[in-house]
């Protein structure tokens, strides 16, 4: 799968138990990486490190959604995406996922001061596990005095039959 760098850097990428190497990513560059076999099995558990530079995963011909995920997480403990994030993403294509985990949110891509994506695509999603669901969370803390965003560069967003977002939060200063 294609990951692009806004920088040269050198990351660490695991999927799951099968595949872990150290790959370079030059500036701007498109750089094959591992992810073993998606067909199988899954969801898996993704690993990236210096994921602050990334600025795409996946591309028009291996598109992200088809990477069965449940989430996107930056926390040491769900063992996703290192603490910095994906702050430099600027689309998140996850139309057609099915795999969904009821507790995605988007916070691993609101970790710089203001957010690079510019398109969100969560059309005809769902969860694997029946009932579950969760909040498209564009706005941190809606309906109170401390409610703000991160995605003040955001200006396209489809949840269309998506039987997985119960609800979302869109703030006013967000470009939509």
């Amino acid at each position: 799968m294609p990951v692009t760098s806004n920088c040269p850097v050198i990351s660490r990428i695991a999927v799951g138990d099968t595949v872990q190497a150290f790959y370079f990513l030059p500036n701007n560059t498109k750089t094959y990486v591992n992810v073993g076999n998606m067909q199988q099995g899954g969801p898996y558990t993704w690993t990236i490190n210096n994921s602050n530079s990334i600025i795409e995963l996946g591309d028009k011909f291996t598109p992200l959604y088809n990477m069965k995920i449940s989430s996107i997480a930056k926390s040491i403990n769900e063992l996703n995406i290192d603490p910095l994030g994906l702050p430099a993403i600027h689309t998140i294509d996850m139309h057609n996922n099915k795999y969904f985990s009821g507790q995605f949110s988007l916070d691993v891509f609101r970790q710089a001061s203001v957010s690079e994506v510019r398109t969100i695509n969560f059309a005809n999603t769902a969860c694997a596990v029946s009932g579950d669901s969760f909040y498209l969370d564009i706005e941190q803390n809606p309906g109170t005095t401390n409610a703000r965003t991160k995605f003040t560069k955001l200006t396209d967003i489809d949840i269309s039959g998506s039987n997985c977002i119960t609800n979302i939060f869109i703030p006013t200063n967000v470009p939509l």
